[in-house]
């Protein structure tokens, strides 16, 4: 079963950037967990196709992909705990 994160940023945005250090803090915990973690900017061409894809309208963007089951995406900066609660950290 392939479980995936996606962070979409842009370098021009402040919010991406604070979620940035959000992110960045419970990566570690993520991959140890399994989860193939991805930060793509939407200003290339990766994250371009990937913001179309999921019909993501503004960043900084989660994209959650566990398996099978439908995308789980959520717009805007999210909490610490929140980010842990959507891939299943305690």
């Amino acid at each position: 079963m392939s479980k995936e994160v996606i962070k979409l940023s842009a370098t021009w945005c402040g919010p991406c950037k604070q979620y940035a250090l959000i992110f960045d803090g419970v990566v570690d915990d993520m991959v140890a967990a399994g989860w193939k973690i991805s930060s793509l900017d939407v200003d290339n061409d990766d994250g371009k196709e990937i913001a179309t894809k999921f019909g993501v309208r503004g960043v900084p963007a989660t994209i959650i992909l566990n398996g099978d089951d439908e995308a789980i995406v959520k717009s805007g900066s999210i909490s610490e705990d929140d980010l842990r609660d959507l891939v299943g950290l305690d």
